[in-house]
């Protein structure tokens, strides 16, 4: 949602390389990648090739000048692999970069402090006494350690490095700003900002035409990291979603670790969001949040 905040604005354009607002991104042959390439998780920067842990996740300038140097896994445009890790990261260097604010700092001004919600990336100490402890569960560790699951493109997105409860339960990794790995928040202020969004026509957040540009597909075919179809749009949304995002084929929104969700129907008014601390093994459909959301469209 930023994002479409600043290509409303005509301060960043899908069109351009993403070398033209970070100059650096252009080493390793990455000069040609499109905002809209990066955007849409085909760029080839799934993961880092150079070793790294979680605590190097405190240290923003470090991976970011790590991805900027590197060359991609493949040509842009070239497959469809899903970013877990890296795209909070290489999106939140390119806001940086544009603003001259962090994606936290952004997030607080433009959507969390004028809809009073909570939701963070880096959050203050004073709200860390509200945060549930994430547990893992078999099924979670079960996922990355399945044979025939693991391949050389879950071991690069997801497992350089592996997520821990242990790190994530820490007052250190809820202070940094990790886009795409921990944000915190609850399910009535995700599914706020998502209706926010979704009412863009009456508060003029954005256009239609910037909406309707980032909510709808702009590639869909087999994802290799997801191991799935995926409909992405040039805004990182998974567009469709199955029975996840219910029964609309607009509906567009994200999953989150463990089983979080979130998610904006545009076509029956609905946002919805579901967040826990208890962590599953699925990454394109939790039970918990299925049903969840098969209740409510039962109920229209």
């Amino acid at each position: 949602m930023i994002v479409a905040k600043l290509i409303d604005e005509n301060k960043l354009d899908l069109e351009k390389n993403v070398a033209d607002y970070w100059p650096e991104f252009a080493n390793g042959g990455k000069e040609g990648i499109k905002v809209k390439t990066l955007l849409s998780h085909q760029a080839g920067m799934y993961g880092w090739r150079q070793p790294i842990d979680e605590t190097d996740f405190y240290k923003w300038d470090y991976v970011v000048n790590l991805l900027a140097n590197q060359k991609p896994y493949h040509k842009a445009d070239e497959k469809i692999c899903y970013h877990p890790k890296t795209i909070g990261f290489l999106v939140g260097e390119l806001i940086k970069r544009v603003t001259n604010k962090s994606v936290g700092k952004n997030l607080e001004e433009l959507l969390n402090s004028p809809l009073e919600t909570k939701c963070f990336i880096g959050t203050p100490l004073v709200y860390h006494d509200n945060i549930a402890e994430l547990i893992s569960s078999e099924s979670l560790r079960k996922a990355f350690s399945d044979p025939t699951n693991v391949d050389e493109y879950l071991i690069t997105a997801f497992l350089n490095p592996a997520n821990r409860t242990k790190t994530a339960n820490t007052a250190e990794w809820r202070l940094a700003e990790i886009p795409a790995m921990n944000c915190h928040s609850n399910s009535k202020s995700l599914a706020k900002i998502y209706d926010f969004f979704l009412s863009h026509l009456s508060n003029k957040f954005i256009s239609s035409n910037t909406f309707e540009t980032l909510t709808t597909v702009a590639v869909s075919g087999d994802d290799h990291v997801m191991k799935s179809p995926m409909q992405w749009s040039h805004a990182g949304y998974s567009v469709g979603g199955g029975k996840l995002f219910g029964k609309s084929s607009k509906a567009f929104g994200h999953t989150g670790w463990g089983g979080s969700m979130a998610f904006g129907d545009p076509e029956n008014g609905i946002s919805c969001a579901y967040t826990m601390n208890l962590l599953t093994g699925s990454m394109l459909g939790d039970q918990r949040a299925l049903k969840l959301v098969e209740t409510i469209y039962d109920a229209l």
